[in-house]
């Protein structure tokens, strides 16, 4: 994944405690749409699905406390048609500032 495919977004954007990178789809060698979270004390970071039931994928899982996963799903939920459409690079979210620009806070 080159890092011109992707955005970071700080959690005082969120509202949760880790940072996120959004992601352009046909950049990725994963196929199945997903965000990347953070993993607190090194990488490889954390892939979540972005779909009604979120789920943490592939490696790098790092036993996110249900404290922290809650708000995180909630999150993906919340933005998904947003998030989907950066990814798959079509709608009224394919730029980066519009899709930073209407994300929503938890």
């Amino acid at each position: 994944m080159s890092a011109y495919h992707m955005a970071n977004v700080h959690p005082k954007h969120t509202g949760l405690s880790r940072w996120i990178w959004i992601l352009e789809g046909w950049g990725s060698s994963e196929k199945r749409p997903h965000i990347i979270i953070e993993r607190k004390g090194g990488s490889p970071d954390m892939l979540m699905s972005i779909e009604e039931e979120p789920e943490i994928f592939g490696s790098g899982y790092d036993n996110i406390s249900d404290t922290e996963m809650k708000p995180l799903k909630e999150w993906i939920i919340l933005n998904k048609n947003l998030l989907l459409s950066y990814w798959y690079q079509h709608g009224q979210y394919r730029d980066t500032k519009s899709t930073l620009d209407a994300l929503k806070r938890i």
